[in-house]
């Protein structure tokens, strides 16, 4: 393959998206977001490679501090961008590069006590469904469920035995994959009964690296519904299930096909 366009960022990237907006017919919104080792996050253009901004973020110590991961959120009608930190996320206003922002705290110490969801925020993704529900993995093994715009946590799933890299909604938002590092599972979860793990799909993942999975909705004889891939790593080939919802049951089987 041959690239048409390059940037060069600072230091190791640890993610990029594209402006959910995007479209050719209007230059203004070709652009993408990356975040990378001891850098603000940039955004790109994506016809001549120019930065067009940064989003910044400081300690306590007005030291710049990078985020792990991106996302972004649009069901209040103003675009917003979601950068996973360390114990938690912060929120900034696409319309306005900067350093202004919010913090919504995942993890909370107070009297000795500790309430959320500990570690650095690894992955972040929205329901699809535009209600403001969005899903946060950590390295700390775990991913937290919580409504936008407060960041309430919702709940809490355990499960996972390595730390999580990547949270993908189905299309429907009913249902919540997750995969991680060193970790030989991609759990799916029913967000409508977040109790237990309702499904376990096998892959090889041996390294940290972030091994990323897609869905896609494939016309079929027994009505699947998601089609969900993931690399082998050092194999030139793709791992590949047929997730079948049964709106009827209330339940997900993968069938051979």
């Amino acid at each position: 393959l041959k690239s048409a366009l390059k940037v060069q960022e600072g230091e190791t990237i640890y993610d990029l998206a594209w402006l959910p907006s995007m479209t050719s017919a209007d230059p203004a919104s070709c652009c993408f977001f990356s975040t990378s080792r001891d850098n603000p996050v940039h955004v790109w253009d994506a016809f001549t490679g120019q930065c067009r901004g940064s989003y910044c973020a400081y300690t306590d110590a007005e030291e710049l501090t990078a985020g792990y991961c991106i996302a972004f959120d649009d069901h209040a009608g103003s675009q917003q961008l979601y950068v996973g930190f360390n114990n938690c996320v912060r929120v900034f206003d696409l319309s306005r590069p900067g350093r202004e922002h919010r913090i919504v705290p995942t993890f909370k110490r107070a009297n000795r006590e500790t309430t959320g969801q500990r570690g650095i925020i690894s992955c972040i993704a929205f329901n699809p469904d535009k209600s403001g529900l969005y899903a946060c993995g950590s390295y700390s093994r775990n991913v937290g469920l919580y409504a936008a715009p407060k960041g309430n946590l919702l709940y809490n799933l355990q499960g996972q035995r390595g730390g999580i890299t990547q949270v993908l909604w189905s299309r429907d938002g009913n249902y919540l994959f997750s995969g991680g590092r060193k970790d030989r599972e991609i759990l799916c979860w029913d967000v409508r009964n977040t109790g237990d793990v309702l499904l376990s799909l096998p892959r090889i993942v041996s390294t940290n690296q972030r091994l990323q999975v897609c869905t896609r909705s494939v016309p079929h004889a027994c009505s699947c519904r998601a089609h969900v891939d993931t690399p082998f790593v050092r194999r030139p080939e793709i791992a590949a299930w047929c997730v079948c919802v049964h709106a009827n049951k209330g339940s997900v089987c993968v069938p051979d096909c």
